[in-house]
């Protein structure tokens, strides 16, 4: 595609308001200037900058443009030497054919004017012939602006009289090809199908205004940054984008057919990327089979994960460098958001924590603020009340699942646990009160501690969890009460033929309803082994509601829970069309399978370690990393966790 048509406004104003303004503001500036100080100067200046290159436009257009958009670039490296630039979009209300773009570079003190127009808008070619009239004129003159700070504007060093058209025209053809190449250094190298870091959001969204299978849902992060996402038809798949300031600065795209087609495409788009530089292939965990790219001057990056089988057969990572780690230095609350949504690369997070010890942690714990408030809220809720069922089963689906030795054990343990309660054993397993009213619970397996007489098991309350997870479905009365599982410990007298005494304890004190899977002792000659306990967990409000399945971790001899670890979450957001993470399905329930246990280690403090994690769901799987939040009395909480997701 031809550059479009470029005017220095250097070479075609005669006022040059704009040249003066832009002369005052960086004289202004100073090398030990914070990013901060100089930030809130040039967003102080903007209206003023705005006015003058208004003011100039004008009189060469004989009427006063509207401003229609402005943007502030703070030292970008994309802009000649670093400057700092401004980038302003006028439109006339009397010549709607055609706008104007002015982009100020403010360290170099020069404004480029392009319009944007159709190419056979006779406005538009009138527009052009009064700037080559102004250029042509006896009095046009360009103004040489001298780059040291601190120095006013000089006088118009010399005058200039362009004697002949091919001169006018090639002043105007050489500013058009510096445009098109400035242009060109703020877009990625890289690109998939129309997809490129650097782009226009706006490009997206046109595609959306056009018509094409897109469906676009954005949310926003900080005041400068927000998360979309998309799904495509052409090819199938969803596109996840990072918006910064207006422009794209990482992009991935995860397909969901492995089809000719596609495979074709992903070949034709690495030959072109190896055309940009070579790639490289990564054969670490979690991410085998991807190719990576990146240009020599580290700005921008690309990757393709592509593999032979039904799920993730291709997911294609774009992004600008400069900007992601300017996200990061800024807010490191964003950084997480990108890294939960594979965007950020896991150096990002350890250069983050490596320079400043901690961020991680505060970003971390910034997300999950909410969750800590609905931690402590849900602590202090009471147990709920028993849930009888109509009529108790009889049959022997349960009994037969038990040896007699176990049947034993649960029916002399539970009534010392639950005085004036026995327990029925049918179709299901009930627990019975002194009335006969059954309530149903569910009864772990039931494990031996080895070495001693000590057996374990767990009894969750499937009538209470069943109707606490009826209301949290219909976010009615949600959180009035808890029902939490509960842990048992039997000791048999030395003939096995008794239980001498029995301890039990609630698993954790935040869920409103838990139910235990598993429960395992493995002693190896460790007297201090602990108990391994599976379990998921209930966790809401009036806003979401989500669970969290967890590896607990808890000591024999006094029944307290050392340390938990986080196996999987799932949340579901009422009330909202697009949840941040969501792939396919349930545009409101997003899952992470947390696959990478070794990396949060062994201690009893998990806050602010990070892991690697896997979102998914049937038709879709993609990368990304889960920083854990400070602990809530004492352990990971499921709250935090869901509320920072």
């Amino acid at each position: 595609m031809a550059p479009r048509p470029g005017v220095e406004i250097t070479c075609a104003m005669t006022t040059l308001r704009s040249l003066e303004a832009l002369a005052g503001l960086s004289a202004g500036t100073s090398a030990s200037d914070t990013p901060e100080a100089r930030r809130a100067r040039l967003d102080n200046a903007q209206a003023t900058i705005a006015s003058a290159v208004a003011a100039d436009i004008g009189e060469v257009a004989g009427t006063n443009p509207t401003l229609a958009r402005s943007a502030t670039h703070s030292d970008d490296s994309a802009f000649r030497d670093g400057a700092s630039a401004y980038v302003f979009g006028f439109r006339f209300a009397d010549e709607p054919s055609f706008a104007l773009t002015a982009t100020c570079l403010v360290d170099q003190r020069a404004v480029m004017l392009r319009p944007v127009g159709t190419p056979a808008s006779p406005q538009l070619a009138a527009f052009l012939r009064r700037v080559e009239a102004a250029s042509m004129a006896g009095e046009s003159s360009l103004e040489q602006v001298d780059a040291t700070p601190h120095v006013p504007l000089p006088e118009v060093a010399r005058r200039f009289r362009y004697r002949k058209l091919a001169v006018a025209a090639l002043v105007i053809l050489a500013a058009a090809i510096g445009y098109w190449q400035y242009q060109s250094r703020q877009r990625s190298p890289f690109k998939f199908g129309e997809l490129r870091a650097g782009m226009p959001f706006s490009d997206i969204q046109d595609a959306q205004d056009r018509g094409e299978p897109l469906h676009i849902g954005c949310t926003p992060v900080s005041s400068d940054f927000r998360i979309c996402d998309a799904e495509a038809n052409g090819p199938y798949g969803h596109i996840t984008t990072a918006v910064r300031d207006g422009h794209v600065i990482a992009v991935q795209m995860l397909l969901y057919d492995s089809t000719p087609d596609v495979r074709t495409l992903a070949y034709r788009t690495t030959n072109e990327w190896d055309d940009v530089v070579n790639g490289y292939n990564n054969h670490t965990a979690g991410a085998r089979d991807t190719i990576r790219y990146r240009t020599h001057n580290d700005r921008w990056s690309a990757e393709m994960l592509m593999r032979d089988t039904a799920f993730t057969p291709m997911l294609v990572t774009l992004r600008d460098e400069k900007k992601v780690a300017q996200v990061a230095r800024r807010r490191v609350a964003s950084l997480l958001v990108l890294a939960r949504h594979g965007l950020a690369d896991p150096a990002d997070l350890a250069e983050t924590e490596r320079h400043t010890p901690g961020t991680l942690l505060a970003g971390a714990d910034t997300l999950s603020y909410e969750g800590r408030r609905l931690a402590l809220a849900s602590s202090a809720l009471p147990r709920c009340a028993p849930e009888p069922v109509l009529f108790m089963e009889v049959g022997e689906t349960v009994r037969r699942e038990l040896r007699p030795e176990e049947q034993l054990l649960l029916e002399r343990s539970i009534p010392l646990v639950y005085p004036g309660h026995r327990l029925f054993l049918g179709t299901m397993a009930y627990l019975v009160d002194s009335a006969g009213a059954g309530e149903e619970i569910h009864i772990s397996p039931i494990t031996r501690l080895t070495g001693t007489d000590a057996f374990a098991y767990a009894i969750s309350f499937k009538g209470r969890a069943a109707a606490v997870g009826q209301r949290a479905r219909r976010a009615h009365g949600f959180g009035l009460c808890r029902a939490p599982a509960e842990i048992v410990l039997a000791h048999f007298d030395s003939a096995a033929s008794a239980v001498t005494h029995v301890e039990h304890a609630t698993l954790e004190h935040e869920s409103l309803a838990s139910d235990v899977t598993h429960i395992s002792y493995v002693a190896e000659d460790d007297p201090d082994s602990p108990l391994r306990i599976w379990y998921s967990a209930l966790y809401g409000n009036e806003d979401w509601y989500g669970d969290v399945s967890w590896i607990s971790n808890m000591r024999p001899q006094d029944l307290r829970v050392l340390n938990q670890v986080p196996l999987a979450l799932k949340k579901v957001n009422r009330g909202m069309n697009h949840l941040p993470g969501a792939i396919v399905g349930d545009p409101r329930e997003v899952e992470a399978r947390l696959v990478f246990m070794d990396e949060l280690g062994s201690g009893v403090s998990m806050a602010g370690r990070r892991a690697r994690a896997i979102n998914s769901t049937p038709r879709g799987t993609r990368y990304g990393f889960i920083v854990m939040p400070s602990l809530v009395n004492g352990l990971p909480s499921g709250w935090t966790l869901l509320a920072m997701f």
